[in-house]
This record gives structure tokens, C-alpha cells and sequence, in this order.
């Protein structure tokens, strides 16, 4: 497995685990903590942060992908909808 580039995570660890602190859903908690670890750790892989947060590759894999692509901003984005409903505009009117 490649080793992450550290370098890629511009916010320092300080900053990192106060947002985690304070972050508005807790949703966005294990992927801030991806990022602490990322920084704290010169060595570790990808796979590694996989086992330790227990999600899948595809999902750490997103996730870092997304804050290479818009940093934080991007990587704190949530992007699920609700259901919509299956009535038509006429139903609604009644």
C-alpha cells in the first residue's frame, strides 16, 4: 500500500481535533479524524486508516479524495437528499 503524502493536509492537528470537537454533525467525525491521522502518522497507509476508523476502502478512499479536490469545505459536504414524495403536482393542490 502507498504511503499518504502528509504534506496534503494543510491544516494543523491543533485545528483538526478542535473542529472535531465542535463539529456540527456527527457524521463528519470519523473523517476529520481520518485527517488526524493522516497528519499525526508519517507511515501510514490508507488501508491502515481503514481498519482503525472500521469503514470500507471505497469510503476512506472518497473521503480523501474529496479533500484533495475542495479541502475541508468538500470533504465536510453532505450531499443526501430526503425523499421526495410520489405525488404530482395536481395532488398537491387539493
Amino acid at each position: 500500500m502507498k504511503v499518504i503524502d502528509r504534506e496534503l493536509i494543510k491544516e494543523d492537528i491543533k485545528e483538526l481535533k478542535k473542529l472535531q470537537k465542535t463539529v456540527k454533525h456527527r457524521r463528519f467525525v470519523p473523517r476529520i479524524q481520518m485527517l488526524i491521522l493522516l497528519k499525526e502518522s508519517p507511515k501510514i497507509t490508507l488501508k491502515d486508516v481503514v481498519n482503525f476508523l472500521n469503514y470500507g476502502y471505497k469510503t476512506v478512499k472518497t473521503w480523501r479524495n474529496n479533500y484533495k479536490e475542495g479541502g475541508l469545505e468538500k470533504l465536510l459536504e453532505w450531499k443526501v437528499e430526503g425523499f421526495k414524495g410520489r405525488l404530482r403536482e395536481e395532488q398537491i393542490k387539493k
